[in-house]
């Protein structure tokens, strides 16, 4: 009686996996119709921070924590901000969100021409700190309110760190358009 009672169990959810299944393709089917996806470029020529830690100050008896790029953030939003306002006004985007940068910073002084030059190939990147981990998370922080609501909304992030003679940061954002209802 048990084995009979847990075979029609399989078989019914045989049944609703499969149903499942097909309605779930449907879904996407129809998703990927309604919804597309865009992309927008942008170059920044500016000699990229990196996010520090949080600092901490004393007010008598109380502590405060604070962002030690809190406007150097704001400032990098607002120049962002105009680049977007010319290329789209899909912005803030409300959808999933991929981004994909490529930071150049400046090459050190103290490199020979031969490092230099090789640095300028792409040869020899940066490898010290600071990391792209915190690159990308001042970036984000900068789009934040600005290309999309929340960072939670980035479903994908790739960097790569270069040395060169023009400090800059190569910016790809792909994102997906929601139809209203």
């Amino acid at each position: 009686e048990i084995t009979k009672l847990s075979e029609k169990k399989r078989k019914k959810n045989k049944k609703f996996n499969k149903k499942t299944k097909i309605s779930a393709l449907k879904q996407k089917e129809k998703n990927e119709k309604e919804n597309t996806w865009k992309t927008i470029k942008f170059t920044l020529l500016i000699d990229f921070k990196a996010q520090p830690r949080a600092r901490f100050r004393r007010f008598s008896k109380f502590v405060s924590a604070y962002d030690p790029l809190k406007n150097w953030k704001i400032l990098l939003g607002k120049r962002i901000k105009k680049i977007l306002n010319k290329k789209s006004n899909d912005f803030p985007v409300l959808g999933a969100v991929i981004i994909e940068c490529n930071f150049y910073r400046s090459i050190p002084v103290n490199y020979s021409l031969k490092k230099k030059y090789l640095c300028e190939l792409g040869v020899i990147k940066p490898e010290k700190i600071p990391d792209g981990d915190n690159y990308i998370k001042a970036l984000k922080d900068a789009l934040k309110g600005i290309a999309w609501k929340d960072d939670g909304q980035v479903t994908f992030g790739s960097y790569e760190k270069f040395y060169s003679n023009t400090p800059r940061i190569d910016v790809k954002i792909t994102y997906k358009l929601l139809k209203e209802d």
